[in-house]
C-alpha cells in the first residue's frame, strides 16, 4: 500500500483523544484499501483517487470504533449508525465512479 503512514495519521485525527491500538486501526485500513484497490483495479504503483482516499479513510474509523460490536448487525459512531454492508456498498459507489476504464 502506498502512503501508509499518512492513511494511518489522517485516520488518527479522526478518533477520540486517548491510547489507539495502532494494530487494529492497520488491519482495518488494510482491509479497506485492499477493498478499494479491488474495485478500481488499481495496480501495486497507482495512487488511490482522492474520494476513494477519503471513504477508505472514513470506513477504517468506523470498523476501528465498532471493534468488540460483531455481533451486532451495526455500529453507532457520532450519531451514525453504520453496517458492514453500508460502508461497502458506499465505499464500491465512490471507488466506482472515480474508475478508470481498461482497454
Amino acid at each position: 500500500m502506498k502512503n501508509e503512514q499518512e492513511y494511518l495519521l489522517k485516520a488518527k485525527t479522526y478518533l477520540p483523544e486517548g491510547p489507539v491500538n495502532d494494530d487494529l486501526l492497520k488491519i482495518n485500513l488494510e482491509h479497506w484499501y485492499s477493498v478499494a484497490a479491488s474495485f478500481l483495479r488499481l495496480s501495486e504503483d497507482e495512487e488511490m483517487p482522492p474520494a476513494t482516499a477519503s471513504q477508505v479513510v472514513e470506513n477504517t474509523v468506523a470498523s476501528y470504533n465498532a471493534h468488540g460490536d460483531e455481533g451486532l448487525d451495526g455500529s453507532a459512531v457520532g450519531g451514525q449508525t453504520y453496517t458492514y454492508s453500508d460502508l461497502l456498498s458506499k465505499l464500491k459507489s465512490v471507488a466506482i465512479s472515480e474508475r478508470k476504464p481498461r482497454f
